[in-house]
């Protein structure tokens, strides 16, 4: 259980916290299982049904809709499976992502294919350092290897430098710091919340959005205090 020195409380059951809103009051709460340095996500004041389907189609939320929306982060949710589904579907050299039924013709299809290249004596050794040292691993037609998939990268300086406008809800705006953290090249706050037309807007907000990135594995800070994807 929780204990009254919030230092002691480093992973306990209902730890209390308090809430901030964007009205600016506030309200106290708990948290269910508590772990220090860990990210927390909690919605059981939301049915799952109706969690849902809030935000699954091109309807108009209502004001309720919308409240089940944001506290659920259905958007932010949404968007990183949305995210995850398009990476796994690159490794597979897939440029589309197919229904449940298609995944699992390609699939079967692929393993019968990876069976008959065994048999023949060529494998795709994962790791052929450890898997297989002693001999030498297949030379594969660059054709048939599974593509690698470089992260994006800015086109040219006038892209890069180009000016964004500050994207209107929290989803868009966790993507695109995530996107502008692909670049490869480490950014301070500073130069993040320079990259916008609402640079002062936008500076106050990016240490919370930066940490909720972080905490979700998407970017990572260095030593320096820099950020990177």
């Amino acid at each position: 259980p929780a204990q009254e020195n919030t230092a002691d409380n480093a992973y306990v059951f209902e730890r209390r916290v308090i809430f901030r809103h964007g009205d600016g009051s506030s309200s106290e709460g708990r948290i269910d299982c508590y772990k220090r340095g860990c990210f927390v996500l909690e919605a059981k004041k939301i049915k799952s049904t109706a969690n849902s389907s809030v935000g699954a189609g091109d309807t108009p939320l209502s004001a309720k809709e919308k409240a089940i929306y944001e506290l659920g982060l259905v958007g932010v949710m949404k968007s990183l499976h949305q995210e995850l589904d398009t990476q796994v579907c690159a490794a597979y050299g897939w440029t589309e992502i197919p229904n449940d039924e298609e995944i699992l013709t390609r699939l079967v299809a692929l393993n019968a294919q990876r069976q008959n290249e065994e048999a023949q004596g060529t494998i795709r050794w994962l790791r052929p350092e450890f898997q297989n040292p002693n001999a030498q691993s297949a030379l594969l037609d660059a054709a048939d290897s599974p593509p690698v998939v470089p992260r994006k990268a800015a086109t040219n300086a006038k892209t890069a430098s180009a000016k964004l406008p500050w994207p209107a809800t929290l989803p868009e705006q966790l993507a695109t710091l995530a996107q502008l953290l692909d670049s490869g090249t480490p950014q301070t706050e500073s130069q993040l919340a320079a990259r916008f037309t609402t640079t002062a807007k936008v500076k106050p907000r990016l240490p919370g959005l930066l940490a909720a990135l972080a905490a979700l594995s998407r970017i990572r800070r260095l030593d320096d205090g820099r950020w990177m994807g």
